[in-house]
């Protein structure tokens, strides 16, 4: 079981602050065991009146799933500075080395650390550039040459105008030898050289290029050209520095934005922002020049965008890809040149022609540029950008995209609003691989009714759909959907109307990704509430049921819809007997196996609960008389789901009741087609674990299904899932599905599978505080297909208490955001009183973190840094101390802002 990959997705923010601070810069690393580390400048820490810049860090350890670590500080000045414009390489020594701007001096200097392969500090921060002087070093780059050192370059001015300097350093960041001139000016009085880029291939050849304003003399930006130097694998200059921009001196050029890519064997490419047709003609645009490992010119420079002069572009990036250089560029094409989004393209090392230009980003409000990429090892590249979607300060954004320029990616936003709107109440409707789902969505400032196509890859196609709209007098309130085996589609909803309580209101789609093709009232028009509407489609037709009171006492009515979206028949109620106590909640699904339709209801408002199974004909009428299921087993039957295997016709109810501790549960049972059932009722959940479970959902696929519930771990609710074999044996422990680091809320769990085995799950989702509550997506690939020949595990048995007490290892640690502790202790009659604090190196109290018993003598304990007043903590050592039963156990942690 899997991320399913290679499919598209929706890109996920990267800095977590989630204040209205600027961040910007981000640059990118993969580092030498898999992982992605990203780091960008970050204004979090300044006070309004004060800018305070430093170096903040990420870790992705798997491009398909969300950054395995916090946002972390980089820098390790105390006071405040600015620090700005970071780079980071990697080194096959198993380092990372990051480099950047800092004005901790008092004027601007070139620092940077060494970083474990994971992107954690080993070092101390160092200062590179060597001058005695109080002149300003800007923009370092660095690139790993060989296994055994880094080159960092800049632009440094010592000697009055900027200069290219570099710096070769070891693995962990110390200086092999001094500073060391690139350009010797050949202009009396000097000239401009500034804003390197470096690149290595396979044999240690290096070229460094940059912005050289030699041809106009001393006049700082008379002109701009591209220039560039080859440094061999012994850190010798090899020849001089010479011109990439083919324009002539004639020509007087205003270039910008150099940067280089280099393939280990294929060569090298150089592209930068060219106007040489003049700012009123276009400008800017996006140039490569390509060279071979023999260091020989590649054909002549080549316009790379591919749109029509007078549009901008600008903040061009290159990294290596399959086969070629893949370009990332800031471009205003869109919008009369108003709307900046980030553009790439592919440029072979060879002559052959640049690729047609695509869109990396999604169409969000806001400016997306300053891109940056790295091949991430596998199969894709790792895009960042700075983005204005959530106000005018930018956030990091960043997507997994393939080199074809499909998107793919990670929890999925669904909802395409961007803004700090509420989105909640997610419903999946049935599928065949193809999904319509459907919510409540408050960007328009009114509780309105939305939907969005989404494949079986989890990806939207197509932008979300407007239904309808909260007029105060009328308004959506809850809803469902089914999609055709042939690609048509109906939503029903309920929708109030003045003094009526609820209609049911149908919304028809002809095929998938389309809008409605037309609306339709479903319910009769009654003066009675009608509510909850349930969709189900077999054989082109579509079943839509709910509850109705238009006989004074709650009942199911049903009606079928054609393969055109119009009614058959006439509404009518679908159980063959009404229940004393009439239903509250209900299912239905389509039998493809046996024909017609199941129906699964729960009643008991005023009195004990109870379920009940009924199979329906073709024509919703009841064709067999309702069998009770779970009976005798004690609790309520809220939220009851069902579904049904089109291999063996066996089905699978789950339903939300209380356990033994009177926390929410959250129950599975399997049945035979003749409703017999198939193994005792299955509490689903690890034992180990007592938080309340709700919400559950089920889908069944062949002799497979999936389970999924909102459970309360830690303070916080997060989307777990199970898979079971024939609907009796667990295929897996509990899988936790949403991959929010944080302590955010995920709530509303619905699920999906296609005949292929790609679960697709969808819940409301409120990590972000920037954009409020959205709609978020995840694709789980069940592998392999066929299960069968394996051998079956048996279900998970509760784990026994601890027989002694245990405490740690925190992690992650060190640690910026949140981090958490395990703890463990023996269970006795008198139970198992915990006490969790922490304490500061000098043994002075921070906060006290628990103070309670530990059920089943486990607990995992999360600190944020903050002190017992609500105050972030400084950067140090702290201690996590655990007492119960006379012992005491203390953890070191290492706190990093």
């Amino acid at each position: 079981m899997q991320p399913h990959s290679g499919w598209a997705q929706d890109e996920f923010l990267i800095n977590d602050d989630r204040l209205p601070r600027a961040q910007f810069g981000p640059r990118s690393a993969l580092g030498p065991t898999g992982a992605l580390v990203i780091v960008w400048s970050d204004g979090r820490n300044g006070a309004d009146t004060f800018i305070d810049y430093d170096i903040y860090a990420l870790t992705i350890r798997d491009p398909l799933a969300l950054g395995s670590t916090v946002n972390r500080r980089i820098n390790d000045d105390v006071a405040a500075a600015i620090q700005g414009l970071p780079d980071i390489a990697s080194s096959p020594a198993g380092t990372i080395f990051c480099v950047w701007e800092d004005s901790r001096a008092g004027n601007q200097d070139i620092f940077g650390t060494a970083l474990d392969s994971l992107g954690f500090r080993t070092t101390p921060n160092l200062r590179i550039n060597d001058d005695s002087g109080f002149t300003e070093q800007r923009n370092p780059r660095t690139a790993a040459v060989g296994s055994d050192r880094y080159l960092v370059v800049w632009g440094d001015q010592r000697t009055g105008q900027s200069d290219i300097y570099g710096s070769y350093r070891n693995v962990n960041g110390g200086p092999l030898g001094p500073n060391f001139l690139i350009t010797p000016d050949p202009v009396t009085g000097g000239s401009f050289q500034g804003e390197p880029a470096v690149a290595t291939n396979g044999s240690g050849l290096t070229l460094v290029v940059w912005l050289d304003g030699r041809e106009g003399g001393t006049v700082f930006g008379a002109t701009l050209d591209i220039y560039g130097q080859w440094i061999d694998a012994a850190g010798n200059l090899v020849g001089g520095n010479f011109k990439v921009n083919s324009t002539s001196a004639a020509q007087p050029q205003q270039d910008a934005s150099p940067a280089v890519a280099a393939d280990p064997a294929l060569g090298f490419v150089v592209t930068w922002i060219d106007r040489r047709l003049g700012t009123s003609v276009d400008p800017g645009d996006v140039f490569a020049q390509r060279f071979g490992p023999d260091r020989s010119l590649i054909g002549p420079n080549v316009r790379v965008n591919d749109d029509p002069l007078g549009r901008n572009q600008k903040n061009v990036r290159a990294a290596s890809g399959p086969g070629a250089a893949y370009l990332f560029w800031e471009d205003q094409r869109d919008a009369f040149g108003l709307d900046s989004n980030v553009e790439s393209a592919r440029v072979p090392y060879d002559s052959s022609a640049p690729s047609g230009n695509f869109r990396v980003n999604a169409s969000t409000p806001g400016r997306q540029g300053t891109p940056s990429a790295i091949w991430d090892g596998r199969d894709a590249f790792l895009v960042a950008w700075e983005d204005t979607r959530n106000g005018i300060t930018p956030d990091i954004y960043a997507i997994s995209l393939l080199p074809s320029g499909l998107r793919r990616g990670l929890d999925a936003q669904l909802n395409d609003d961007a803004a700090r709107n509420d989105q909640w109440l997610p419903r999946l409707g049935h599928g065949f691989g193809e999904y319509l789902l459907t919510w409540i969505d408050r960007r328009n400032q009114s509780n309105d009714l939305f939907g969005q196509w989404v494949g079986a890859d989890g990806g939207r196609e197509g932008t979300n759909v407007f239904l309808y709209h909260d007029s105060q007098t009328s308004r959506p309130v809850a809803s469902n959907a089914a999609v055709s085996s042939s690609g048509s589609a109906l939503v029903a909803a309920q929708v109030t109307r003045e003094s009526d309580a609820g209609e049911i209101r149908g919304f028809f789609f002809l095929s998938r990704g389309s809008a409605p093709a037309w609306t339709f009232w479903i319910s009769d028009s009654l003066q009675s509430s009608q509510a909850s509407p349930v969709v189900a489609t077999r054989a082109g037709e579509f079943a839509v049921a709910w509850i109705d009171s238009r006989e004074a006492v709650p009942r199911i009515y049903g009606q079928r819809i054609s393969a055109t979206g119009a009614r058959l028949g006439v509404n009518h109620a679908l159980l063959s007997a009404e229940p004393l106590d009439p239903p509250f909640d209900f299912d239905l699904v389509a039998d493809d196996f046996g024909g017609g339709f199941w129906l699964l209801y729960a009643e008991g408002v005023s009195a004990d609960q109870r379920l009940w199974v009924e199979h329906l004909n073709a024509f919703l009428n009841p064709d067999s008389a309702p069998a009770e299921v779970g009976s005798g087993y004690p609790g309520p039957r809220q939220d009851p789901r069902i579904a049904a295997s089109s291999e063996d016709g066996h089905l699978e109810v789950v339903w939300q009741g209380v356990n033994a501790s009177g926390l929410g549960a959250v129950y599975q049972l399997a049945l035979t087609p003749s409703l017999s059932p198939l193994g005792p009722v299955l509490e689903v959940g690890d034992p180990a674990y007592s938080g309340a479970r709700t919400q559950p959902a089920v889908v069944a696929l062949d002799s497979r299904s999936v389970v999924t519930w909102q459970e309360k771990r830690d303070g916080n609710w997060s989307i777990w899932m199970r898979v079971l074999q024939n609907g009796v044996i667990p295929l897996t422990g509990s899988v936790r599905v949403d991959e929010d680091q944080g302590l955010a809320d995920q709530l509303d769990p619905a699920v999906g599978m296609d005949a292929a085995g790609h679960a697709l799950f969808v819940w409301a989702d409120s990590r972000s505080l920037s954009s409020g509550s959205d709609i978020l997506a995840r694709v789980i690939e069940l592998t392999p297909t066929s299960v069968d020949s394996l051998p079956l595990p048996l279900p998970e048995p509760s784990p026994a208490p601890p027989s002694r007490m245990r405490v740690g290892p925190g992690r992650p640690n060190p640690f910026s955001g949140v981090l958490g502790v395990p703890v463990e202790v023996p269970v006795s009659q008198a139970g198992s009183h915990v006490r969790v604090s922490v304490f500061d190196a000098r043994g002075t109290l921070v906060t006290r973190l628990y103070d309670g018993d530990a059920p089943g003598g486990r607990l995992l304990v999360r600190w944020n840094g903050l002190d017992s007043g609500g105050r972030g903590v400084a950067s140090g050592v702290y201690w996590f101390v655990a007492e119960s039963g006379g012992e005491r156990h203390a953890v070191r942690l290492v706190r990093l802002r």
